[in-house]
């Protein structure tokens, strides 16, 4: 703006002088003097401007610098868990997609499974959950807990004295604030990737190492029976955790082993995988009237 009308002023300066003829010469030089003085000034004006807009782009690029050497790196496994753990703090709801392939024998048995796992969970005054596998279908909403059986279709009603033996707190465990406190007194035993937009933190270990380490994270559910069936084991396994850059979220783990149970013909070949996802998308998860009307409570089975 300021350079057009500097270019208004000098093509009326021109009008005048061409108008005005040679009596106005001396009148229009001032005039001309004048505008050039003022030129120059607002030439000033605008290189002072400038240095100074160079000056504060400058002061963002040292304060960019400066957040983003605060950022931790790879080598610095304690302060990405500890800024993870900070974040996680803030998490009330959240759903996870989680794939197991499990192979194993057990009591003399062989098998071979998979399954596929949906879950949504709030964790706020009163935890709720809804989950979805190949094996059967769940509702946790306060004391309520509805089960499909898939085998005749039919929606089971648990009463609180057997649905005490099942915690839904403890499924959060696993990624919650209070298990990355955890993992920060165990941050020298990972070992830290940067992959680009996560960090991929990992432990790996062998026989009672491993299983001494997997117990201490509340990752143990009723699928890793193998840590529960002796004292000891050998074989080797890892665990990963997957922790977002941008939020410092943990986005999702990984746990693959292969174990034998020591003095017994018993071992397992476990590999999950699962990913959080839609943090705080929602904070409520409600039971169709459907499943409440049609369910039937176990007790009566």
């Amino acid at each position: 703006m300021r350079g057009l009308m500097s270019f208004i002023l000098f093509v009326s300066l021109i009008m005048l002088v061409a108008c005005g003829g040679d009596s106005e010469s001396e009148t229009n030089t001032e005039a001309l003097d004048s505008e050039n003085g003022e030129q120059t000034d607002s030439g000033e004006k605008e290189s002072e401007e400038k240095e100074n807009g160079n000056s504060d782009e400058s002061k963002e690029e040292e304060e960019d610098t400066t957040a983003t050497s605060n950022e931790p790196s790879a080598d610095d496994v304690e302060g990405i868990l500890l800024k993870s753990a900070e974040a996680m703090e803030d998490i009330y709801s959240f759903e996870t997609i989680g794939k197991v392939v499990d192979e194993y024998r057990f009591l003399g048995m062989d098998a071979y499974e998979t399954n596929t796992i949906e879950m949504k969970m709030v964790m706020l005054g009163t935890p709720m959950m809804h989950t979805v596998s190949e094996e059967t279908e769940m509702y946790v909403v306060g004391d309520e807990y509805y089960v499909l059986n898939y085998e005749d279709n039919t929606w089971l009603y648990i009463e609180m004295d057997i649905a005490g033996l099942f915690n839904i707190e403890d499924m959060y465990t696993s990624m919650g604030s209070e298990q990355l406190d955890d993992y920060i007194s165990l941050s020298d035993a990972f070992e830290a990737t940067d992959n680009g937009d996560h960090f991929l933190l990992s432990f790996t270990g062998t026989d009672d190492d491993f299983k001494s380490f997997v117990e201490g994270t509340n990752l143990v559910d009723m699928e890793n029976w193998i840590f529960e069936v002796s004292d000891s084991i050998s074989g080797s396994g890892t665990y990963e955790i997957l922790i977002d850059k941008a939020t410092y979220y943990m986005t999702g783990y990984n746990l693959d082993y292969d174990l034998s149970a020591a003095g017994r013909d018993m071992w397992q070949k476990y590999k999950g995988s699962f990913r959080h996802t839609n943090f705080n998308g929602f904070d409520e998860i409600v039971v169709p009237e459907s499943v409440k009307n049609s369910a039937v409570s176990m007790h009566s089975r």
